[in-house]
């Protein structure tokens, strides 16, 4: 990182827009969208630069979970093959949102008991919980938005479950629909692109606005699937989505933040936006009532 912040911070390497120089300055040009993602490209595009990854067992894991022919013993194998996240992995699996009779001992019984959809949708929870939503300096809005991801991750499912329309990436789309955000906050707890210092005044407004850029780049550095990282990129496009596993997520992203788990801004979703995906998604008003009750129950568990 010190060959990085020395990178940086030469004078050749700061870039502009429109002729304007980078860096967010205090005295500066004001904070822009186009500060920010030209910053975030620097950041991402600097060779000497890693950006924190998901562990390469869950992305390993989610590749291979696509893979039509890929053997049970594969997937136990990659998961084992690192102690501490298989340790983790079975944590969760006995958690009580997977309650059984009997505790779950090995990552084989828990693929037998759960199913693999169910257990890559563990991986890439314990994944983006250890490590991705760090932020120095912006504690408590990363932490609430790590849990906003998971409650909305796991509603996704739910609605899923009730509807039997959505695709088998909706718990990821969920636990990941905030990769813009965290993208964003990377970059400007990144001090070797704010040398003369990071504006404070609108700065969650301004990542907020550029979620999609921001998504987008996050998504090619970590070589999401293509699935997944086209419907992240789509899903803050539109507040009125056709696409039945995107209205999924915007209907989970509301009743998340009904129930308390708000993330980086609270749900802007209007009465015609929630018609909309409620309809799009094929559910009652009754039915959309029990989920909520539904929803509540379960998140309490998941908390």
């Amino acid at each position: 990182m010190r060959r990085l912040h020395e990178r940086l911070d030469t004078p050749a390497a700061t870039p502009t827009v429109g002729g304007v120089l980078l860096g967010g300055a205090r005295g500066g040009p004001e904070f822009s969208g186009a500060i920010l993602r030209a910053n975030v490209e620097r950041l991402f595009g600097s060779s000497l630069y890693r950006p924190p990854m998901l562990p390469a067992v869950a992305l390993r894991v989610l590749s291979q979970s696509k893979n039509p022919d890929v053997a049970y013993s594969d997937i136990v194998a990659i998961v084992e093959s690192d102690p501490l996240f298989a340790a983790s992995v079975l944590r969760i699996a006995s958690a009580p949102i997977y309650a059984s009779k009997t505790a779950i001992r090995s990552i084989d019984q828990a693929l037998l008991r759960l199913g693999l959809a169910r257990l890559v949708d563990i991986c890439l929870e314990v994944a983006v919980t250890a490590r991705i939503f760090r932020a120095p300096g912006f504690d408590t809005l990363m932490e609430n938005t790590r849990r906003h991801s998971i409650a909305v991750a796991h509603i996704a499912r739910l609605v899923a479950e009730r509807t039997a329309v959505a695709t088998e990436d909706t718990f990821t789309i969920g636990l990941l629909h905030e990769l813009g955000l965290v993208a964003g906050f990377i970059a400007l707890t990144t001090p070797a692109l704010w040398p003369e210092g990071l504006p404070r005044n609108d700065v969650l407004r301004v990542v907020l606005s550029e979620r999609v850029a921001l998504t987008d780049r996050l998504v090619k550095a970590w070589l999401l699937p293509e699935s997944i990282g086209r419907a992240l990129c789509e899903l803050h496009r539109d507040a009125f989505p056709h696409d039945v596993s995107l209205a999924t997520i915007h209907l989970a992203d509301k009743i998340a933040c009904s129930l308390g788990f708000e993330g980086a801004a609270p749900c802007s979703m209007d009465s015609d936006a929630s018609e909309h995906v409620r309809e799009i998604v094929g559910l009652r008003r009754l039915d959309l009532a029990d989920l909520e009750v539904a929803a509540r129950k379960l998140c309490a568990r998941i908390t």
